[in-house]
């Protein structure tokens, strides 16, 4: 979802709906739309909100791995701070222009590097986001073979 601030509010809805309804987000799945670049923190943070104020959705996080809980929240507290993002312009989209030159995804070492100086428990957030990369990597490698 690549999303110029201009036209969030517009598109907002359907895309939280997409998530929810189309796709069945669950909160780890969450965690790759909120470390990516291609969405503003504004958006980011609408999402998050409708998804935390939808009584299915905390059911599921509440069914959800503690952990990935964990990385959640850690994840979008990240995402929305407005100014950490200015701060790492290098690894995300720094401009309302949204040109293809600007289309840069977010740098997971850069994240788990600050993580470890910002997060008490940085070692077990550093596994379970490598888990989650891993167990990502894996469904869409077992997709591939079965088709």
């Amino acid at each position: 979802f690549s999303i110029a601030s201009t036209t969030d509010s517009a598109i907002y809805d359907s895309m939280y709906n997409k998530f929810v309804s189309e796709f069945h987000y669950s909160p780890s799945e969450l965690v790759y739309f909120f470390k990516g670049g291609s969405v503003y923190p504004d958006t980011r943070k609408k999402v998050y909100d409708a998804f935390m104020k939808d009584d299915k959705m905390r059911k599921k996080i509440s069914r959800d791995k503690e952990a990935h809980q964990e990385v959640l929240h850690y994840l979008t507290r990240f995402s929305m701070d407005e100014m950490e993002l200015r701060e790492l312009d290098k690894y995300i989209v720094s401009t309302r222009e949204f040109g293809s030159s600007y289309k840069q995804t977010f740098n997971i070492d850069e994240l788990i590097s600050r993580a470890s100086r910002n997060c008490a428990n940085s070692t077990l957030l550093h596994g379970n986001l490598n888990k989650i990369l891993d167990d990502r990597e894996l469904k869409q490698t077992q997709s591939t073979v079965n088709v």
